[in-house]
């Protein structure tokens, strides 16, 4: 019989959490600085990209939804997905503001909702964030040109997303696109691009002319 496996940082700050050992910030702090396992969409390769982690809603809250170990995965939860280790920081950092972590769901795991997960973000880093931009391309007379440009900015700790209506005249995203992408990204017809790319776009937009987005 296979010893079993040595417990991991976060594993063992979870376990002093749940006993009043450590505080919450202290669990959060082992999971910053931890590789945790995540599930994504079989059938596509993971890139930072299109990386999709399994979500669950509890009541009116979504969490992103990670794992200490790939033990801690059950079949269920593991149909149709495969596990990818990432460092923990991308998701605390990168994640939406309405979007919480759990750590270990249906076992013996840890919690954190949307408000105390920014709370601990705009401690760590700042309440600012980059600006974040996407594009939404067609395919014209055989060349793929960009057709919308969107953007997520930071406000007071929670995201503005909007679209690009004309030359530096933004209106809201109303059909919360820009959030599908971020959540969602394999199920959303965005793509997103860097700063110089959007700054092509706008002078597109301002040229009216328009031609296919080059690389940075």
């Amino acid at each position: 019989m296979p010893d079993p496996r040595a417990e991991t940082i976060l594993e063992a700050a979870i376990r002093l959490g749940r006993t009043g050992g450590a505080s919450s910030d202290a669990v959060l702090w082992a999971l910053t600085a931890s590789e945790v396992v995540v599930l994504t969409p079989s059938g596509a390769t993971p890139t930072p990209e299109n990386l999709a982690p399994l979500v669950v809603r509890r009541d009116d809250s979504t969490f992103l939804a990670v794992f200490t170990h790939v033990d801690r995965v059950s079949a269920e939860l593991a149909v149709d997905r495969v596990p990818v280790s990432i460092p923990a920081a991308l998701l605390v950092r990168g994640s939406d503001a309405h979007v919480g972590i759990v750590v270990n769901p249906g076992s013996a795991g840890f919690e954190i909702p949307p408000a105390g997960l920014g709370a601990f973000r705009a401690a760590l880093w700042g309440s600012t964030a980059p600006t974040r931009y996407f594009v939404r391309q067609l395919v014209r007379d055989g060349v793929l040109l960009p057709f919308a440009l969107l953007r997520r900015t930071v406000s007071g700790g929670r995201p503005v997303d909007e679209v690009l209506r004309d030359v530096d005249v933004w209106a809201p995203d109303s059909s919360s696109s820009v959030d599908k992408a971020v959540r969602m990204p394999l199920e959303s017809d965005l793509e997103e691009i860097s700063a110089e790319q959007a700054a092509q776009v706008q002078q597109m937009v301002a040229e009216r002319s328009y031609r296919p987005l080059t690389k940075d």
